[in-house]
């Protein structure tokens, strides 16, 4: 081999070894989505615009998420087993907060029983657990717009519409279960949906997976 091809298939080399070498750092560099009790969402799912009533009958839009963290998770307050050992969950870990940190997060119970779930209904139910918590209702045709675009699921038990409730009237029958999905769904600072996150462990996992999904973010957001 002559000198000017062994010259050649040096440089050649370290064009590689550097390029190889940059490609492994830049890798090495991105946020790697964190393993949680549940899923971390890359790149978050944006979310159309809404207009609910909190349970101080307050507007409650996309609007209201930014600039903060929200859990938001799906209840209706006749919830017989799913719904109050959540949110008393979710109450152990947000008393263990701090209270910058507190400042910072919010828990948002959004109704999937708009027909029983009024403003005073909703109200007593947050008192039971954090008077911070937010309690959240709209309309049926409201409720499922949302919950079509978040992937939630939830349906009347046993029962269809009675053609009184098509007409707009109760049928009189106030005692039914409304199965709904039991995750909790957590939102970034920009609105959008971050995570996730089954409640099966205790209060102090929650919150872990949960400054996982912070911590992530926050690296994403320096990478920008």
């Amino acid at each position: 081999m002559n000198n000017k091809i062994l010259s050649g298939f040096v440089a050649l080399l370290i064009v590689v070894v550097i390029a190889g070498g940059l490609w492994f750092f830049s890798q090495a560099e991105k946020p790697v989505v964190p393993e949680v009790d549940g899923i971390v969402l890359h790149p978050a799912r944006q979310i159309k615009d809404f207009a609910f009533k909190d349970h101080n009958n307050k507007e409650f839009s996309a609007a209201s998420l930014l600039g903060s963290w929200h859990l938001m998770f799906f209840g209706y307050t006749h919830c017989p087993d799913v719904c109050s050992p959540t949110l008393n969950t979710l109450n152990t870990a947000y008393k263990s907060l701090s209270d910058s940190d507190r400042e910072m997060i919010s828990v948002v119970f959004v109704s999937v029983d708009p027909r029983r779930d009024t403003a005073e209904a909703l109200g007593r139910y947050m008192s039971h657990f954090n008077d911070d918590f937010i309690g959240v209702m709209t309309t049926d045709e409201n409720l499922k717009y949302f919950t079509q675009q978040l992937g939630v699921a939830y349906a009347r038990a046993g029962a269809g519409e009675t053609n009184a409730e098509k007409n707009g009237q109760s049928s009189g029958d106030d005692n039914y279960l409304v199965d709904h999905t039991a995750r909790i769904l957590v939102f970034n600072p920009r609105a959008e949906l971050q995570a996730y996150l089954r409640q099966s462990g205790s209060a102090k996992d929650l919150l872990a997976d949960i400054r996982k999904v912070q911590h992530f973010y926050n690296d994403i957001r320096r990478d920008e």
